[in-house]
C-alpha cells in the first residue's frame, strides 16, 4: 500500500464517520447518555485527537503515553460545530501527509514503542480505522437513545 491508497482508506473512514455525525443537530453536541461519559462533540474531538496521536506516535515524536493529560484535554467542553471542524482539519492534514508517503515509507518498521512494537508503519492505518469504527458505534448508540434512527454508514 502506498500513501495515496492509505489516504483514500482514511478518507473513506472519515466519510463513514461524517454520515453518523451529520445525523446530530447542533444542539445535541452536548448530549451524553449519563454524567461522566463523553458528549457527542467530545467523542468526535476524541477521534480527531486519536488520529493525531497515532500520526505522532508512528511518524512524529512518538506516542504520548500521558493518558491523564490526554483525558483532561478531551474532557474540555466543545461544541458540535467546533468538534466537526477540528475533525475535518485533522483528517485533511493527515491525508495530505499520507499522500506524500511511498510504499517503502509505509512498510518501514516503526521506532520501538509500547503500542505497536516495531511493526510496519502501515499498521497505523488499520488501528485508526478500528478506533474510528468503535467510536462510530458509540455515536450510533447516542443517536438511538433520543429516538433517532442512524443512517446507513456505508453508503457512498
Amino acid at each position: 500500500m502506498d500513501g495515496k491508497q492509505a489516504a483514500t482508506m482514511v478518507r473513506r473512514k472519515q466519510k463513514y464517520l461524517m454520515h453518523i455525525v451529520g445525523s446530530f443537530k447542533p444542539e445535541q453536541g452536548h448530549f451524553r447518555p449519563v454524567d461522566g461519559m463523553m458528549s457527542v462533540a467530545q467523542q468526535i474531538r476524541h477521534i480527531a485527537f486519536t488520529v493525531t496521536w497515532f500520526r505522532e506516535g508512528v511518524f512524529g515524536a512518538g506516542f504520548d503515553m500521558d493518558f491523564e493529560k490526554l483525558e483532561m484535554e478531551n474532557r474540555r467542553p466543545v461544541t458540535l460545530g467546533a468538534a466537526r471542524q477540528e475533525s475535518d482539519e485533522t483528517y485533511a492534514d493527515y491525508t495530505k501527509f499520507l499522500e506524500s508517503l511511498s510504499e517503502t515509507d509505509l512498510s518501514a518498521p516503526m521506532s520501538p514503542n509500547a503500542v505497536f512494537g516495531e511493526a510496519p508503519k502501515v499498521m497505523v492505518i488499520g488501528a485508526g480505522a478500528d478506533h474510528a469504527a468503535h467510536r462510530r458505534g458509540a455515536l450510533r448508540v447516542y443517536l438511538r437513545l433520543p429516538g433517532i434512527t442512524p443512517v446507513m454508514v456505508y453508503t457512498e
